[in-house]
């Protein structure tokens, strides 16, 4: 059974350890989005989950097909750091470009 977009965006959030809150606010979502989502996305909140997860597959995040993850997923990702970390939440929520942070 093929996931729904609720279901993949879920899936994100815990293959990095995060809450659904955090994901949405690490991702520039709303509060509640992913709770909210119906089954398409638009190019916005596609281009701001790219930047925040670079290594999500964008055929799998828009259509469900093939893999969660590039090839060239980094597993020690920095993203999970800020799980859990409210200081860190909001130095990432404050630069203009995610993937450079995520990156370092």
């Amino acid at each position: 059974m093929e996931m729904t977009l609720q279901e993949r965006l879920t899936a994100i959030a815990t293959h990095y350890n995060m809450t659904v809150a955090s994901f949405e606010r690490v991702s520039g979502l709303s509060n509640g989005y992913v709770r909210t989502v119906k089954n398409s996305i638009g190019s916005e909140k596609i281009e701001s989950l790219v930047r925040a997860f670079p290594n999500v597959n964008l055929l799998w995040l828009v259509t469900g097909l093939g893999s969660m993850l590039n090839e060239s997923d980094n597993s020690n990702s920095q993203i999970g750091k800020f799980s859990n970390n409210s200081s860190s939440f909001n130095n990432f929520q404050n630069t203009n470009d995610a993937s450079f942070v995520l990156l370092k």
